[in-house]
């Protein structure tokens, strides 16, 4: 499973990681068979968010450690280093710039853009 991730460095510069997580077998949810689960980790709050067509934010951390799996539209995301990425359909990120320059995140697609929030404190 790959997802990826915001973090900041010592100079509070915020930067792009692809993470593979690693997934292995395990008897989850009997009676059904075995299947892949990566590491379980404790979260606090769950939501959803959504941006409008054309919305732009102002560069900012992340406010918590959390993730975000897109289900609708696609973003750009622009760290303070200067690199962006898309974030689309299916996209999986981590968001753990919380104490940095942050990132700016512009909606590009012709839909408005919705994502599942999970905060991990």
């Amino acid at each position: 499973m790959r997802y990826v991730r915001l973090y900041a460095d010592n100079e509070g510069e915020t930067h792009f990681e692809d993470v593979e997580d690693t997934m292995r077998v395990e008897d989850f949810a009997p009676p059904a068979e075995p299947f892949l689960v990566s590491e379980i980790r404790d979260a606090t709050r769950f939501s959803f968010f959504e941006f409008p067509v054309g919305w732009v934010g102002v560069a900012h951390p992340a406010p918590r450690r959390q993730y975000f799996a897109v289900v609708q539209g696609a973003i750009e995301i622009t760290v303070s280093d200067g690199e962006s990425r898309i974030a689309k359909v299916g996209d999986v990120v981590l968001a753990e710039d919380t104490n940095s320059k942050g990132h700016v995140t512009k909606v590009i697609s012709d839909d408005n853009f919705i994502a599942a929030l999970t905060q991990l404190e």
